[in-house]
């Protein structure tokens, strides 16, 4: 350049570079401290509302500005509430009762109560102890049902003969007052009298039984039935008819035994087994003869007929169905049977009428063994 000199020119460059070698040789100065982050004021709602404060906050700031416990403070408090609760502010806002409500809870108490109450007492009653009732014999019937029970008594000392039992059995059975149908058991037992004064009553057995009412029954039948299974009864049917049910042990041997005892036992069951059927009145004129004397008519009847006297024969007849042996009379009225309605169960008595019964209550009726 036009001016300048390569001298001026070396001595600009030295001192620039003596410039700055004495600039890198100064310290660098180090940068002040950033002053303290002041804290950002909270920042406020729109619409000008208040920042949240606690409960908390405001107990604080009431026990630091003023002398105040917090124990008083919490009795305050607990005295608000139970001023709100009372009549308040908010008891304006309560709502109705639901009575509706009320009684379907109240409803439901009561029944669970009462159901609770019943399950209670049904438990109760199955597992209290079932109470001991004491029976009578006397009041036991075997095979069949029967509607009353008359007990005889018979001396322990056994001084009665036969025909006083069947006198006794005779007025027993026409003094039944029981409605018609209906059927009495005859109880007979041996009396006797303990040491303190009490009856003492012993049923007999079928074997006593049958030789107090025949003397000529024969022993295979006492051996062949059961002692202590047998009915002795009155059946309440025109003059009432009697029978006797009895258990055989051995079929065979007690038919045999009835086929052997035919020819007295008629004579001997009287008066008690004695049936007298009605009387059929005959349409028959009775037939008359007349005499005159002396201009005086008269009539005479004829003499009044003879009383028929039945044949003591048995013989075969279906009687209700099964096969039994049967005594008639002239009309044809049973007078006495006996049957077998099974192989175990014989049958006396004097009516197909009190047969049909004893076989309606044998099919109808449960078995009662005597004790």
């Amino acid at each position: 350049m036009p001016g300048k000199t390569l001298d001026s020119a070396s001595r600009v460059n030295a001192g620039a570079l003596l410039d700055s070698e004495q600039k890198a040789a100064m310290p660098i100065p180090q940068a002040p401290p950033a002053p303290a982050a002041t804290p950002a004021p909270a920042a406020k709602k729109e619409g000008g509302v208040r920042s949240i404060e606690t409960y908390q906050g405001d107990i604080e700031k009431l026990v630091e500005n003023k002398n105040v416990s917090v124990v008083s403070i919490a009795a305050a408090e607990a005295a608000r509430r139970g001023t709100t609760s009372l009549g308040g502010e908010s008891a304006t806002h309560r709502e109705p009762l639901d009575w509706q409500g009320l009684l379907r809870r109240g409803g439901m108490i009561g029944g669970g109560i009462l159901m609770f109450t019943a399950a209670a007492l049904l438990l109760y009653y199955v597992l209290q102890p079932a109470k001991t009732v004491q029976v009578s014999a006397a009041q036991v019937s075997p095979f069949i049902t029967v509607d009353a029970t008359k007990v005889l008594t018979i001396p322990a000392d056994n001084t009665l003969t036969h025909a006083d039992v069947i006198t006794a059995l005779d007025q027993e059975r026409t003094g039944v007052s029981l409605s018609l149908g209906l059927i009495e058991r005859l109880y007979i037992a041996f009396s006797s009298t303990t040491a303190d004064g009490q009856q003492s009553l012993m049923p007999l057995t079928v074997q006593q039984v049958l030789q107090f009412l025949s003397p000529n029954v024969p022993d295979t039948l006492l051996r062949s039935v059961d002692p202590q299974t047998y009915l002795l009864g009155i059946h309440v049917y025109q003059d009432n008819q009697p029978f006797i049910i009895l258990k055989a042990t051995s079929y065979e041997e007690a038919y045999a035994a009835m086929l052997a005892w035919e020819p007295y036992m008629q004579h001997d069951l009287a008066p008690f087994f004695t049936r007298v059927p009605p009387v059929k009145i005959s349409n028959t004129p009775s037939q008359t003869t007349g005499t005159s004397t002396q201009g005086v008519a008269s009539t005479t009847d004829t003499a009044p007929a003879q009383f028929y006297t039945p044949p003591a024969v048995f013989v075969d007849q279906i009687v209700e169905n099964q096969n039994a042996r049967v005594i008639e009379d002239a009309d044809g009225n049973i007078l006495l049977l006996w049957t077998f309605l099974d192989r175990n169960t014989l049958v006396i008595t004097t009516s197909d009428v009190t047969l049909r019964e004893i076989i309606s209550r044998l099919t109808s009726a449960p078995v009662v063994p005597t004790p």
